[in-house]
């Protein structure tokens, strides 16, 4: 007598989508050509379809997702103690009597809700869903070409002159534009018009030179957890599985138009973070908008000033012979202003040290896992492509020029 149950409908799509996925991440690492194609031909159609559907929404669909699924793993998590508690009982009970059984809670679930069974599948298939979005959306990017490679601006060897005038053509510039940017009443860069609809602008001019960036963008959409990123130190989130640009609500103004790019460029394929960084600052650079050239300007800033701080050997002689930065673009150049960090660590349930921690552990170990060994400190690789940059176009100030 054959006991096997046959294999239904919904059993064997849910093992043809996860296989689907182990198939497509295998082969992203063993083919870079094989990571194009996908990025040039099936990820333009599931980013147009996705990101029509997500601009549907005002609030990010993907912060909701998250937290229905943290909920869904907190339920499983009591349930999983209840039942062990219950397994507990029953061996500490010893002997029952005949027909005497003690139902575990997932047991009882079943009995009042009829369709418990049916809910778990509907969470296991869109596990497997997500699962084969993020590995087009995300995963198999990160085995594309690097862009230094596809345009020629790879600047890894460069000199240490190439750094001073890198370093010094955007101090200059920032220390020009800070004088000219719109401020509020309190001093504070402010953007007047739609910084949102502007970055969606930016990008696609970009991409008259780059045609990865063509095409339909999502818009940037704000982070109702924004506190838990001024914890994190972090400035935006890319949501695969939906699709979406997040930005912190909390940051200063500033922050905004390179945020805003830097997300839209993984919408885009560029999921690596310094190749993000990269597109992100010339589209802010390129826009021919004050308030844009400096945000791109100080979303790397930091970056080509702690190379160039290194090279110099510390802040000592050398370094004192090339252009200050001005005390107001050192002012602007913040993440969030020392009110706005008192109220986050106020309204903290976790120590932001603790959050940045494990934060900063997620981020290393998940770019480890996709093959950037450098973890965290890929975000500073930029310097190396606007060297790049630099070389190929004479200076980087042919981006704002």
């Amino acid at each position: 007598m054959n006991n096997k149950k046959p294999l239904t409908f919904y059993t064997g799509l849910l093992t043809v989508l996860l296989c689907l996925t182990v198939i497509l991440n295998v082969v992203s690492w063993k083919s870079a050509a094989f990571s194009d194609w996908i990025r040039l031909n099936l990820f333009p159609v599931v980013q147009f379809i996705m990101s029509h559907v997500s601009n549907l929404f005002p609030f990010s669909v993907g912060e909701i997702l998250l937290l229905s699924a943290l909920l869904f793993i907190l339920w499983n998590v009591i349930l999983w103690i209840g039942d062990g508690w219950i397994f507990v009982h029953r061996l500490l009970r010893g002997k029952r009597k005949k027909g005497e059984k003690e139902k575990s809670l997932t047991e009882r679930l079943r009995t009042r809700f009829p369709h418990y069974d049916r809910l778990y599948r509907i969470f296991e298939m869109g596990f497997a869903v997500t699962a084969l979005i993020m590995t087009v959306n995300c995963f198999v990017l990160y085995h594309c070409t690097q862009i230094g490679t596809l345009y020629n601006v790879y600047g890894r060897d460069y000199t240490f002159e190439e750094l001073a005038d890198l370093r010094d053509e955007l101090v200059t510039k920032a220390n020009e534009l800070s004088k000219v940017v719109t401020r509020d009443a309190d001093g504070i860069p402010h953007y007047e018009n739609d910084v949102k609809q502007r970055s969606r602008e930016a990008m696609a001019e970009l991409a008259e030179t780059d045609p990865i960036l063509k095409g339909y963008y999502s818009i940037p959409k704000p982070l109702h957890a924004s506190g838990l990123l001024c914890q994190q130190d972090m400035c935006g989130y890319y949501f695969p599985f939906t699709m979406e640009a997040n930005y912190n609500t909390l940051m200063t103004e500033i922050n905004n138009p390179f945020t805003m790019c830097h997300e839209l460029s993984h919408t885009k394929g560029y999921i690596r973070e310094d190749e993000a960084n990269y597109v992100a600052c010339l589209a802010c650079l390129k826009a021919d908008d004050p308030f844009f050239t400096y945000s791109g300007i100080l979303g790397v800033l930091n970056y080509v000033e702690s190379d160039f701080i290194k090279a110099c050997g510390g802040r000592g002689l050398i370094y004192k012979m090339h252009p200050s930065i001005a005390s107001k673009v050192k002012m602007d150049n913040v993440f969030i202003t020392e009110e706005t960090r008192d109220q986050v660590e106020k309204k903290a349930i976790v120590s932001s040290d603790t959050v940045r921690k494990a934060t900063d552990t997620y981020i290393n170990t998940a770019l480890n896992i996709n093959g950037i060994e450098s973890g965290k400190v890929s975000y500073s690789e930029v310097v190396g492509l606007l060297l790049g940059y630099g070389r190929e176009h004479g200076s980087i100030s042919a981006a704002w020029e």
